[in-house]
């Protein structure tokens, strides 16, 4: 089954993506780069706390589209932007909801893996919010902050270890 809300919910993060894609140029700084991403994050909690649990294919796509939006985001800003993405979206690594914290952590990961390189200026906010998500309650959780780690090795051509 579909409900009202989640129809809002796919339909604004289609379009939201859509948007941040085509944009020429987003001002690197600005508050239009972060009012999108706190409105795309936001929808985390949303779903959280209604998302059923018995709904695996809804919470695919859901992290699926809120990881396309973050990663746009990310692709369209300057460094001083994907930083503070960063931070927004594995603050999200908080919630008391593991399907929120997943969430968070596959999206950051996503925006790693279609922005590259780049996206390495923010690896010292990463780690540190990684690390409190190392040991998470939730199995799931924790084997997805690992594959992360796993990504990051690969784009920085180091073990992150000794970090």
């Amino acid at each position: 089954p579909t409900w009202w809300w989640w129809d809002m919910i796919r339909e604004g993060l289609i379009a939201l993506t859509a948007i941040v894609a085509s944009a020429d140029n987003l001002d690197s700084g600005s508050d239009t780069l972060d009012l999108l991403v706190a409105a795309v994050v936001s929808t985390l909690d949303v779903a959280g706390k209604s998302c059923p649990r018995q709904d695996p294919e809804l919470q695919r796509e859901l992290c699926d589209l809120v990881s396309k939006a973050v990663s746009q985001c990310c692709a369209q800003g300057g460094d001083r932007d994907r930083s503070r993405i960063m931070i927004t979206v594995l603050g999200k690594g908080k919630s008391s909801d593991p399907l929120v914290r997943l969430a968070a952590v596959k999206s950051a990961r996503a925006a790693f893996e279609l922005v590259g390189p780049a996206m390495l200026v923010s690896l010292s906010e990463v780690l540190q919010n990684l690390s409190e998500l190392m040991e998470d309650e939730d199995a799931d959780v924790e084997l997805a902050v690992r594959e992360f780690i796993r990504v990051l090795e690969s784009q920085a051509g180091e073990s992150l270890q000794e970090r």
